[in-house]
């Protein structure tokens, strides 16, 4: 997923989005590994509010610049 939203930033030219790729995909995996009985059965997916603290945070990463810029 990380990598999928890295190449579709980079393909409409968006730049300065280290941060939110790296972290961004810290917490993807985090939270995959985090939930994965409830992602690993028929029908599953992450709970509601773990999908809203995540979108939540990658929004804010999104704001984020690299230091030094």
């Amino acid at each position: 997923m990380p990598l999928l939203l890295w190449a579709g930033m980079r393909a409409t030219g968006e730049r300065g989005n280290v941060v939110l790729i790296v972290f961004g995909g810290l917490l993807w995996v985090g939270f995959s590994g985090w939930f994965i009985d409830d992602i690993d059965r028929p029908g599953g997916h992450v709970p509601i509010p773990a999908l809203a603290a995540f979108a939540l945070v990658g929004t804010a990463l999104a704001g984020a610049r690299p230091v030094g810029r």
